[in-house]
């Protein structure tokens, strides 16, 4: 890899930043990326990705807390997210264990800025928001950055690299094609 480890960590703290406020392409696209490139990077990276999604998603519960209506209004104009998508995970949350349904929403597509704006409005202790999108985040960051691994270690028996990354450009672009198709009809 032609960059550098300081700008790799740079790039996965801006993209769970990003993906945790207005973004709404998965930091996992670039952590599968990295561990098929050079596996340790890979795995090093989830910590920077997990910090960047923590900020951005404190961000969105200040944002939930000081005003919900607006956040929806914010929220609803990223791609794939509906009203009925933030009303369904805003009663999840407020039904009660966020933990459970933070970690649901992260393996079932719902994006994460929701539960942050949402936390903040239901005034979720702030370290247990903290707490909630550490373990969240993580666990799916890293099943994902393991399955591509394991996949991707797999596959360099009969591929070279670039088939692999071209293998996993083509799973992510599948991926997303029915991700946006079920989550427009909502």
């Amino acid at each position: 890899m032609a960059i550098s480890p300081a700008a790799i960590r740079l790039i996965s703290f801006a993209w769970g930043f990003a993906e945790a406020t207005f973004f709404f392409f998965v930091p996992d696209l670039w952590l599968t990326y990295l561990v098929l490139v050079n596996r340790g990077e890979g795995y090093k990276n989830i910590p920077f990705v997990i910090a960047g999604a923590l900020t951005g998603g404190a961000l969105m519960y200040v944002f939930g807390s000081e005003s919900f209506a607006t956040a929806r209004v914010f929220l609803d104009a990223v791609p794939a997210i509906s009203p009925a998508l933030i009303d369904s995970a805003g009663e999840e949350m407020r039904a009660g264990n966020a933990l459970a349904v933070m970690q649901a929403g992260s393996l079932s597509g719902v994006p994460y800025k929701i539960y942050a704006a949402v936390a903040g409005d239901m005034g979720l202790a702030v370290p247990l928001f903290a707490f909630y999108t550490v373990i969240a985040r993580g666990v799916r960051f890293l099943l994902v950055t393991s399955l591509a691994s394991l996949v991707g270690s797999a596959l360099l028996i009969r591929y070279n690299l670039r088939a692999i990354l071209i293998v996993n450009t083509g799973c992510w672009v599948v991926f997303y094609s029915f991700y946006f198709y079920i989550f427009s009809q909502t």
